[in-house]
């Protein structure tokens, strides 16, 4: 909380209350990403920490020593499960075309089509895309998202592994 309040106070006001009307997965995403950054703070001897006035530059790698932030990201952060109503069949190519066109060449890594139910209609697939980043884009901060491919509803959700 104490790394928030200095953010808050130094240059990023209202950063507390944007954080509030994020999702709980984000917001445990962005603590999760604190500690990240609090612990390598904590390995330096003389911690490159600005001065009033001064700007710290996040790209620096001596702050990251060899790593990004986002390095330490899995496949299954990356992974969105996506479901299809009844009756309006969705295909793969449908699937991929929708997210091609709306996030770029690239953006979709790997497409599962779930089991084909009797009437040859997939209800489920998963999806892996090319960031944690563009997910958090396409749910812009909810849970869930409607989307629509040539008229057909798609619900997106970030992927939840169960076993």
């Amino acid at each position: 909380m104490g790394l928030w309040l200095w953010l808050e106070y130094t240059n990023y006001p209202n950063i507390i209350s944007t954080m509030m009307q994020l999702s709980d997965s984000l917001v445990k995403s962005l603590s999760n990403e604190a500690l990240t950054c609090l612990d390598t703070l904590a390995a330096f001897e003389n911690p490159p920490i600005p001065k009033d006035g001064e700007d710290l530059d996040l790209l620096d790698a001596k702050i990251w020593s060899n790593k990004r932030p986002c390095d330490d990201v899995t496949e299954e952060d990356k992974t969105m499960f996506l479901t299809f109503s009844r009756g309006f069949p969705v295909s793969e190519e449908e699937v991929r075309e929708l997210f091609i066109t709306d996030y770029g060449n690239g953006s979709v890594v790997e497409i599962v089509m779930g089991n084909y139910e009797a009437n040859n209609q997939s209800m489920f697939a998963t999806m892996v895309l090319n960031g944690v980043a563009l997910v958090d884009e396409i749910l812009q901060g909810l849970r869930l998202a409607k989307l629509r491919a040539n008229g057909k509803d798609i619900w997106v959700r970030k992927y939840d592994r169960r076993n």
